[in-house]
């Protein structure tokens, strides 16, 4: 008679999980819809690769063990002042105690470049590397160069809105310095975008790759995502992102591990952008090593990855208006979205 019962509760299970998964199909399949942008692409790139490749090859060699509390961090954040300085930005220094093992001294370093209205994009990267690398190439001197060579390209350029460059520390440490610049932003108001340049993978760079997690809150809108698609197809470079059932699982658990987590949960509209390189287990090798030389770094990554940085912010600074979309969506592939309604549906099934 047990036995029975037993047969019978798991045929219910069974049957739930069978009609959930089947309702769920459906949804995906006959709930989502096609999607469309047109963007305001630059008609020209004009940053120039070799100098973002010599600065970040710069600050891998001058500054080899720059984690945080470290003295060769104090040295960077002021090489990177200097080089901002030099090119009549307008500099913030923010100065801040966290406990990591002991109290240490953080920095952020930030630039400003004003346009022609006070509206912000926010370009933001770590300088900041694992106390257990050393050089730190691809995480993150490479795409520090990369930040810092379209400083110096847009130094000149009377711009529609205002740029503001940030360089922080602390992200190896749960992303510390971005949490602080948000907590403690100096300007009247908060960005209008943010766009986070992170990993410069090893070798040859073969995508585009994009990380929309929040911080325990917030996702990428589906238009930012969709800009940095539509910049890799302008630069001739695939790109690759969260799709369908792994989208859905890093909703269902907002937890993010770069700088992009930060702002999402302070409600800016942000995405992480990195480079996928043509040898994965080299990148898996040298992460947070001391293998992680700038030897490593090809000069065509960089200018794959500065090429795409330019087109990403020229193409923000073009739009007359960002849209107003919410992030509770779902992409199913790269052509089909469920919008909230049948996302929370999908979900009440699941659950």
């Amino acid at each position: 008679m047990e036995r029975n019962n037993s047969l019978i509760k798991l045929r219910i299970i069974f049957s739930v999980i069978l009609i959930s998964f089947i309702i769920s199909l459906t949804i995906i399949i006959f709930g989502s819809f096609s999607y469309t942008y047109d963007f305001p692409l630059p008609s020209k790139l004009s940053s120039d690769y070799k100098e973002a490749y010599n600065l970040g090859k710069y600050l891998a060699k001058n500054f080899p063990n720059k984690f945080s509390g470290s003295e060769d961090i104090k040295m960077a954040s002021d090489w990177i002042k200097e080089n901002l300085n030099s090119w009549n930005y307008q500099t913030y220094v923010q100065e801040f105690k966290a406990t990591l093992g002991k109290e240490v001294n953080l920095i952020n370093i930030l630039g400003i470049k004003k346009g022609k209205t006070d509206e912000q994009i926010l370009i933001l990267t770590n300088f900041d590397q694992a106390p257990t690398s050393y050089e730190s190439a691809s995480d993150t001197s490479a795409a520090v160069g990369v930040v810092l060579a379209l400083a110096h390209t847009i130094s000149n350029e009377i711009l529609n809105k205002t740029v503001v460059f940030a360089f922080v520390d602390g992200e190896e440490w749960g992303m510390i310095g971005a949490s602080y610049l948000m907590e403690n932003y100096p300007f009247n108001k908060l960005p209008l975008v943010g766009i986070v340049i992170e990993d410069l993978a090893v070798g040859k760079a073969v995508a585009i790759s994009a990380d929309p997690i929040g911080q325990f809150k917030g996702y990428s809108p589906l238009w930012l995502r969709e800009l940095v698609k539509t910049c890799s197809k302008y630069i001739g470079i695939d790109f690759v992102q969260p799709l369908g059932f792994e989208e859905y699982a890093q909703r269902a658990v907002l937890i993010s591990f770069t700088d992009q987590g930060p702002l999402l949960r302070y409600g800016i509209p942000s995405i992480q952008i990195g480079t996928i390189g043509d040898n994965p287990e080299l990148s898996r090798e040298v992460y947070h090593s001391v293998k992680d030389r700038y030897e490593l770094i090809t000069l065509q990554a960089v200018e794959t990855y500065t090429k795409a940085a330019e087109c990403i912010l020229r193409t923000l600074d073009n739009m007359y208006s960002f849209p107003e979309e919410s992030s509770y969506y779902l992409l199913v592939n790269e052509n089909k979205v469920i919008s909230l309604p049948m996302l929370l549906i999908c979900l009440l099934y699941t659950s």
